[in-house]
């Protein structure tokens, strides 16, 4: 993981690759899917973070525990992504 937090940008000859959003979203969803996690730790307006409600969604749907800091669930309709 920590190489690929430090390879976000990396040179490839004389062209510059930037790993966009989408494969940085994709990369977490597979950590969670990969069963490497077993709880996942919400943080308040969590619900504000498209990245966040996708984490949020994987967890729910491959049973990881999910604990919300502030105490209280969000509705995901509050979500708009």
């Amino acid at each position: 993981m920590k190489n690929f937090i430090e390879n976000k940008n990396k040179n490839i000859g004389k062209k510059r690759v930037r790993i966009g959003k989408t494969d940085y979203r994709n990369f977490w969803k597979s950590v969670l899917e990969s069963k490497l996690i077993d709880m996942l730790v919400m943080t308040p307006r969590w619900s504000k973070s498209q990245g966040a409600v996708i984490e949020y969604r994987t967890a729910t749907t491959t049973n990881i525990e999910v604990i919300f800091i502030d105490g209280c669930k969000c509705e995901i309709k509050e979500v708009s992504l």
